[in-house]
């Protein structure tokens, strides 16, 4: 699962004093591109809890993934509701649904 920084964790990263070396170095590896076990490899089951705790207190999120467009697709179905589509004879649209 990745998880990414929320507002409040970037705005946390421009205040050097308001968070550990260990919280800044988690947000800052939280991109939406890493998981929670890749970085957990990196730094250690103790960053487990620390990524809990910044997740509980708003400045993670977790890293919604969204499925890759598929152009071909979106081409199949523009060219079937071209095919489908009323001949512009003035008949109302109702009529074809």
């Amino acid at each position: 699962m990745e998880m990414i920084k929320t507002a409040k964790g970037r705005e946390a990263l421009t205040d050097r004093a308001s968070m550990s070396m260990s919280e800044r170095r988690i947000l800052i590896l939280c991109d939406g591109k890493r998981s929670r076990q890749e970085i957990v490899s990196w730094l250690g089951k103790g960053a487990l809890l620390v990524m809990d705790s910044l997740f509980e207190q708003g400045y993670l999120a977790i890293a919604r993934s969204v499925p890759p467009s598929r152009p071909a697709v979106a081409a199949e179905v523009h060219m079937v509701a071209a095919d489908s589509a009323p001949e512009q004879t003035g008949a109302p649209l109702s009529q074809f649904s």
